[in-house]
């Protein structure tokens, strides 16, 4: 008998310790199957007390909220048909951000209603999801007289700001300012930003961003230089001569330090990434330049387009500029060394990251539209996304080292293309759906997302299998078909190492862990990854949430 019981504390610690084994290499959770519809749009929040709330939009459908609790096990269900936000329009209503503010998840949304272009937000309780309030924050007077807002949170604050911008091209007159709210959505304080409007015909805002140090908003002031001609044989765009008037609030600040700086005509300010040097005490604004073209091929007209990258270090004290063009010359380098041609890279840049020693870190995806190889009659609509390209730069802005990581993707819609200002701006320049619903689900499965954390770099994507092997030199096929992908992200570390893994752990046969790259978030605080995942396994296909730690 005592024997036996020798034997039966043996087994039973062999199994405690294989069972903790497989606890420590499972760094991943998933949560069981979602009622949600696959055709809908989803956004997922990481709160401040472990929480994770995951939102589904559906187009004349109730709001969907899921909560999840620390332990990643659901703990509230949550349906609201709104009573100021207009569900009939979702198609064309913009996603304005969702934040975390006074433990609340706070959602902004803009839409046309009733001819006017509105601003709704509204609070969920972290803690069950229920819906706390709903506002309609501002409405423009008309249409014709649009507002534009953005809306500005450092995840560092318990606060926000919104910038308001509403232009009349046809009087030369426009109204912009910046509102700054406490964690009680009650306005502090307004402070307006100075336009010189007579001189332009167009206004854009091209950067409205928050960084622990201060606000940076950065606006396309456009004259036309050469109206629009149309032609068959060669069409043209109009030439607008551009400048870029930049004003920086610093933090706890009314002061705005502002700077115009001229373009010329080449320059097409699209977007803009701003981040702070701390080492060096300036602001780094990053331009991408993007501009469509049409171009003679023999005896046809084909569509192209131009990209630059601007590279603005600008004193934080005295507002003083310095500018480097950005060729990713390393990245295109590193391409040619692994597919031995003499291909450029272009690309579109996603993220940027400033480091405490003042090394920025430049994502960038590369990206292409074709036209349709059959006929010249209607546009497609084919997005190709391809290579991402990692630049690093000190704190000119000159390259000192890059590389390029393999991706090849293909989206194909029957009434979008995915533009170079949505890939990038996903949370002010958005639209929620404005496609058809298997597009709107598929849009959410392609590019990247990027992350900084603990001075390593993740990139967390969708690969087929078959481009799995551990490395990052192969090249990979194209992807069409998202069903059978699994999420994977590349991790470079302070050495510029470079690894490829299974975001979810390595699948098993006929097994498919797809993230949705529109729909997740990443906690700060636990480096944590969570993401609405489309799994499959065999013929079964299912909507799951996910949990992955960054180590």
């Amino acid at each position: 008998m005592k024997n036996n019981n020798i034997k039966f504390s043996a087994l039973f610690l062999l199994y405690v310790i294989s069972t903790s084994c497989y606890a420590q290499q499972k760094d991943y959770d998933m949560s069981n199957p979602i009622e949600f519809k696959e055709t809908g749009w989803n956004k997922v929040l990481c709160m401040k007390n472990g929480n994770t709330l995951l939102f589904h939009f559906a187009p004349t459908k109730p709001l969907m909220i899921k909560v999840y609790d620390s332990t990643h096990k659901r703990i509230a269900n949550q349906e609201y048909n709104c009573r100021i936000l207009d569900l009939d329009v979702l198609r064309t209503s913009e996603l304005k951000g969702l934040f975390e503010v006074n433990n609340e998840a706070v959602l902004f949304i803009e839409q046309e209603h009733l001819g006017k272009q509105c601003l709704v937000r509204l609070r969920f309780d972290s803690n069950d999801g229920k819906l706390l309030d709903e506002t309609l924050v501002l409405a423009s007077a008309s249409l014709s007289k649009r507002t534009r807002f953005y809306v500005m949170q450092n995840k560092e604050d318990d606060n926000y700001a919104i910038l308001f911008c509403t232009d009349e091209p046809q009087f030369y007159r426009c109204d912009v300012h910046v509102n700054y709210y406490n964690n009680k959505h009650e306005t502090i304080k307004e402070i307006p930003l100075e336009v010189d409007r007579k001189n332009y015909d167009y206004i854009d805002v091209a950067c409205a961003e928050s960084r622990p140090n201060g606000i940076l908003i950065a606006l396309d002031l456009k004259k036309v230089v050469m109206n629009k001609t149309v032609s068959k044989e060669s069409p043209q765009r109009a030439i607008y001569n551009h400048h870029a008037a930049l004003y920086y609030i610093p933090k706890d600040s009314v002061r705005v330090n502002r700077q115009t700086i001229d373009l010329s005509t080449d320059v097409f300010p699209y977007y803009s990434h701003y981040t702070y040097n701390p080492f060096a005490k300036t602001l780094n604004l990053l331009l991408f330049s993007y501009r469509e073209l049409y171009y003679k091929f023999g005896i046809d007209v084909r569509r192209g387009a131009i990209s630059a990258d601007l590279f603005f270090k600008i004193e934080e004290d005295n507002s003083d500029i310095k500018f480097n063009w950005i060729k990713n010359d390393s990245v295109t380098a590193a391409l040619q060394l692994k597919t031995d041609t003499s291909k450029v890279f272009y690309g579109i840049p996603l993220a940027m990251f400033t480091n405490e020693n003042g090394l920025t870190t430049l994502v960038t995806q590369g990206y292409e539209r074709y036209d349709e190889p059959e006929t010249r009659v209607r546009y497609n609509w084919d997005t190709y996304f391809g290579s991402i390209g990692i630049t690093q730069l000190d704190d000119d802005g000159n390259e000192i080292w890059g590389t390029v990581l393999p991706l090849s993707e293909y989206f194909k819609s029957y009434r979008h293309y995915y533009h170079p200002k949505e890939i990038a701006k996903k949370n002010q320049t958005h639209k929620i759906f404005d496609d058809l619903p298997e597009q709107v689900a598929d849009r959410q499965l392609v590019s990247f997302n990027s992350y900084s954390y603990k001075k390593n770099l993740y990139i967390i994507f969708n690969d087929d299998d078959r481009n799995f092997d551990g490395s990052h030199n192969s090249i990979g096929d194209t992807i069409y078909n998202f069903e059978n992908t699994n999420a994977c992200y590349y991790k470079m570390n302070r050495k510029r190492e470079i690894t490829k893994n299974y975001l979810l752990g390595e699948p098993g046969r006929n097994e498919y862990k797809c993230s949705f790259i529109e729909g997740a978030d990443f906690d700060e605080q636990r480096g944590v990854y969570a993401t609405l995942v489309q799994y499959k396994r065999n013929d079964e296909t299912s909507l799951r949430m996910a949990w992955r730690h960054l180590d």
